[in-house]
């Protein structure tokens, strides 16, 4: 019974009152419909012809061309037609209207091969407008986005989506949704919600903070699902996922929103290698619903250690080269006091990641980036400062000789070691860096990039667009150092935060040095990256309480209230608590990329602005002075 129904109401899904198909369905093959059609939907701009109007008629399914035609029609049609074609001629844009007539084929000289409905249009036999449009503050075309503004474009949101582009994004987003958690719950997955309003704890980004009228009581907005979805596997849930709203009080970018949703997902009793080998599935089901060629798996897999040394970032784009190299035995002699890094060439790492700290020479060759006039090239290096905003060191490469701020302070033995080590040619650039590895490495990989972009649009690089070039960059560091907070104690500066989030497991090897030596701890995290976007990541969890309270108490030296924030997760996992790991793929950004989108706002409905603003209802906004009162809020 359930079956007939919903297959009555799948095939009659256009078909009511107002309309019997959408107005990206109609073909050919409809011109033998005997009982006339309707459509319903938003007019474009009408073409008067004298007594033909051509008027386009659109709704998220396409767009159908209408034709009033008081030429060609019988003498008991004429005044009807007369009457439509005013209508029609006064009908301001993007008003809402309905018609009734039939299909018929276009001229041969009139099919447009770009509309999936170019080859039919229908003759119309009654006109109603349903809604007359004002004029709009912003013109729909996908082509004026490049003319409108973004900020316009906000604050006319429910505007701005009527766009053919927009309304193919969100209708992608969608299919995209069903077809992983289908997919999920094909591999015995079981969605579970959790809540958005939680406790504030220390993980790491700024929280939204929620009052509330226990007076000095505070909710705190998830940053993401995290504490609760461990909570699940301490409950039994075997595998857990969501599509979870999460939020950041952090300023707007491109790829960044204070509100954003996340494939969250959650495994009891797995490995790393098993939560890989599930989203590499998820992987090859999204790809295919957005209709582009899969991507290899098993995906390729390199360490923190090994992206950084060769592609200066843990979130490299594998499209192109442009390879790192650490050129610290050229120097190990050199007169030149920004390369001298020798005292520490030697120092080699006692274990795990001490590699991180040792000092070194990095460079790379950007072949080619050179060839062009001196003036051109100091203001390729001024802008690069400007993006880059660590010191580096530029050597140009032509009429055969080295020029560059150091490049009379050279040996002859330097100049032709670099030479041979970057296959260097006439034209060429090779950008070097000094410091400590992770730093200089970390300086020439945001050159590179934007290096990479000027090859390419010299013609010297191609990076195919339609590229995807997946990676899982794993062994990450569990530490790192950070400065500390205003609230420190004097004499001292530094202190350790972690890399990722406090719940992340030890890698078992570096185990016995979490406290000796915890800056050469790894951790048993992996990301996942597409051309040089961080898609998503995850870990596996630290599943004894002992172990979870070490590492907030001993190592991030959490006292008091911070390390009380915690409580409930070390009580829990002390009831027998499951090894278990899990990992989150940013939604917004994994749309955008399927979709080419510039932004993840052009696949969120409503997205906030680069400002963290909401245009449209010009949010956030003051409230009044009852409501402060009642949550016992004083403004300053």
């Amino acid at each position: 019974m359930a079956t007939r129904v919903f297959r009555r109401l799948l095939s009659s899904r256009a078909n009511s009152s107002y309309r019997s198909h959408h107005c990206g369905e109609l073909r050919i093959a409809d011109t033998k419909e005997s009982t006339g059609v309707k459509l319903a939907g938003w007019a474009l701009r009408p073409r008067v012809m004298g007594d033909v109007v051509f008027l386009p008629i659109k709704d998220g399914k396409g767009t159908t061309q209408l034709v009033i035609d008081a030429k060609e029609c019988s003498a008991e049609q004429l005044e009807n037609q007369k009457k439509l074609v005013q209508i029609a001629s006064s009908i301001t844009p993007e008003s809402v209207i309905q018609v009734a007539g039939t299909v018929r084929p276009r001229p041969a000289n009139m099919v447009n091969h770009e509309q999936a409905t170019g080859e039919i249009e229908v003759v119309v036999s009654d006109l109603k407008i349903l809604n007359k449009a004002a004029p709009l503050p912003i013109t729909l075309f996908d082509s004026a986005t490049q003319t409108t503004t973004e900020e316009l474009r906000l604050r006319y949101r429910y505007l701005d989506l009527r766009r053919e582009s927009m309304q193919r994004n969100l209708q992608m987003r969608s299919k995209l949704s069903l077809a992983v958690r289908q997919y999920l719950h094909g591999v015995g997955f079981t969605e579970i919600e959790t809540p958005t309003l939680f406790k504030s704890t220390p993980e790491g980004a700024r929280e939204f903070i929620v009052p509330t009228r226990s007076h000095g009581k505070f909710y705190a907005l998830v940053q993401s699902p995290q504490q609760y979805k461990q909570l699940c596997m301490v409950a039994g849930i075997d595998r857990y996922f969501q599509f979870a709203r999460c939020y950041r009080d952090e300023r707007g970018a491109v790829d960044r929103q204070p509100e954003f949703t996340q494939i969250d997902l959650e495994c009891a009793f797995t490995t790393a290698e098993e939560i890989c080998s599930i989203i590499e599935g998820a992987v090859t089901v999204l790809w295919t619903a957005a209709g582009l060629p899969l991507p290899t798996v098993p995906i390729q897999r390199l360490t923190y250690e090994q992206a950084i040394s060769r592609f200066g970032s843990d979130k490299p784009d594998m499209r192109f080269g442009l390879e790192l190299q650490d050129v610290s035995d050229i120097f190990k002699s050199t007169t030149v006091a920004q390369l001298q890094v020798q005292d520490d060439i030697n120092q080699q790492p006692s274990n795990g990641l001490a590699n991180r700290y040792r000092k070194a020479v990095m460079g790379f060759n950007a072949s080619g980036l050179g060839a062009t006039s001196n003036r051109k090239v100091s203001e390729l290096i001024d802008t690069l400062k400007q993006h880059v905003k660590t010191p580096f060191l530029p050597l140009h490469f032509i009429n055969s000789t080295w020029r560059g701020p150091i490049a009379a302070s050279l040996s002859e033995e330097e100049r032709f070691a670099l030479y041979q080590r970057f296959n260097v040619n006439e034209g060429d650039m090779v950008f070097l860096a000094a410091g400590p590895w992770e730093h200089a490495a970390q300086t020439l990989g945001r050159i590179r990039l934007e290096a990479a972009s000027r090859l390419q649009k010299k013609g010297l690089l191609t990076i195919d667009p339609n590229e995807f070039k997946l990676l899982w960059v794993t062994d990450f560091p569990l530490f790192e150092r950070s400065e500390l907070e205003a609230d420190s104690q004097p004499g001292s500066s530094i202190q350790l935060q972690s890399c990722h989030h406090p719940f992340t497991a030890p890698h078992p090897e570096d185990m016995e040095r979490i406290e000796s030596e915890p800056l050469t701890v790894r951790g048993l995290h992996y990301d996942l990256v597409c051309n040089g976007v961080e898609l998503g990541g995850g870990s596996i969890r630290i599943h004894e309480s002992t172990l979870q309270r070490t590492v907030l108490q001993n190592v991030l030296k959490l006292q008091g209230d911070k390390l009380h924030s915690f409580s409930h997760l070390l009580e829990a996992f002390s009831y027998g608590c499951p090894p278990h790991g899990g990992l989150a793929i940013g939604f917004d950004r994994l749309v955008a990329m399927l979709v080419k989108a510039n932004s993840i706002r052009d696949v969120i409905a409503f997205p906030k602005s680069t400002t963290g603003r909401e245009l449209m209802t010009d949010s956030p906004s003051a409230v009044s002075e009852a409501q402060l009162q009642e949550y016992g809020i004083k403004l300053s």
